[in-house]
């Protein structure tokens, strides 16, 4: 049974060998359409699959003729030799090729092994700068400003592009950042748009800043700050209780406290700015950097036989450089620390050599 059916299968190509001598100019079934805009343009090959496929099968409805059409179909390859950065006047090659052992074999002839077209109809370019209406925007204070890219433009299109950049966090002034742009290239380029560039790079400027060096404050800062320091110093001695507190922290007072304090020098003698290491782990209480401004005070009351010296070190946090280099400092925060001491080698130790680890020091000696 297999036998005759391989029989009658060969008689059939034998039959169609002998009686089909189709010519086929396969060059009448392509187009080419041309999108973007000149210079810049691109081709489609558009072939006419269907209508080859009608002229390959003619009328016939058979298991061979639709056995002959798939394998003449397969063999067909259409190329073009340029496709893409194309100019208006530019000529480009279509070619095709076939296996011409399936075409002899079901007795069809393919003709038309190439042509050349002339490019036309695209656009003039319209130039457009992506980054023209793009606004970068900052918030917060270095090193941990962080950035957000606004889309300013109007235009249908170029509103829907969208913007990223490398990194938009803990930003200080001076660094860079790169922002690149995600759009549809083809769709920009098939309404006339020739974008040239596709990412750029931007120094961080204008944000405000910690202060890293003490000549960063100006001098009505650092007058507000030793002024409010001195009164925090005058307050703490003025009160009985916390000025036994801090001259004789070991001793038990009865209600007949020391009533006469005689201050006889306030002298500004250190002042230790601490900033926070780069790449620190910062935990609750760290801050970005502080100013502790260390006060000799030489005075005397009733209990003491000759005037003492005490070390009180007044403590404020986070000073920020603002965009308008302005200092902004909260005096209100002012505050002493308990590590008041009457040897200045104690207070050093518990403000330098204690935070040595995470912060860089800079004394100044007044």
């Amino acid at each position: 049974m297999k036998k005759i059916l391989l029989i009658l299968v060969m008689c059939c190509f034998i039959v169609l060998s002998g009686c089909m001598s189709k010519k086929i100019n396969l060059m009448d079934y392509t187009d080419v359409v041309y999108k973007g805009v000149d210079t810049r343009g691109y081709a489609e090959l558009v072939i006419q699959w269907n209508g080859l496929q009608d002229t390959i099968n003619g009328d016939g409805e058979t298991i061979i003729d639709y056995l002959r059409e798939y394998e003449l179909l397969r063999t067909i390859s259409y190329k073009l030799d340029k496709e893409e950065d194309l100019s208006n006047g530019d000529i480009i090659k279509v070619t095709v090729e076939w296996d011409p052992e399936v075409t002899k074999k079901y007795g069809v002839k393919f003709v038309g092994k190439e042509k050349e077209i002339k490019v036309e109809g695209l656009k003039e370019a319209i130039a457009v700068d992506l980054f023209e209406e793009v606004h970068l925007e900052y918030s917060g204070v270095a090193p941990e400003a962080s950035l957000t890219i606004r889309n300013a433009s109007s235009d249908a299109f170029l509103k829907t592009v969208e913007y990223t950049a490398d990194h938009t966090r803990d930003l200080s002034n001076g660094d860079v950042v790169k922002v690149s742009t995600r759009l549809l290239e083809k769709k920009a380029m098939d309404l006339g748009y020739l974008i040239e560039e596709r990412e750029k790079e931007y120094e961080v400027t204008g944000v405000d800043a910690y202060i890293t060096e003490y000549s960063e404050i100006d001098k009505a800062s650092l007058d507000a700050m030793e002024a409010q320091a001195l009164d925090l110093i005058d307050a703490r001695l003025a009160t009985k209780h916390d000025y036994n507190r801090m001259m004789y922290p070991n001793r038990i007072f009865s209600s007949a406290d020391i009533n006469t304090v005689n201050v006889i020098e306030k002298v500004l003698q250190n002042t230790y700015l601490c900033v926070l290491k780069k790449g620190m782990p910062k935990s609750y209480n760290d801050v970005n950097n502080s100013i502790f401004m260390v006060y000799r005070i030489t005075l005397t009351d009733e209990d003491l036989v000759s005037p003492t010296t005490i070390f009180i070190p007044i403590y404020y946090k986070d000073i920020i450089l603002r965009s308008n280099y302005k200092i902004d400092v909260n005096i209100a925060q002012g505050k002493i620390l308990s590590t008041h001491d009457r040897e200045f080698d104690n207070v050093y130790r518990s403000i330098v050599t204690a935070n040595k680890d995470k912060y860089f020091i800079e004394e100044i000696n007044h």
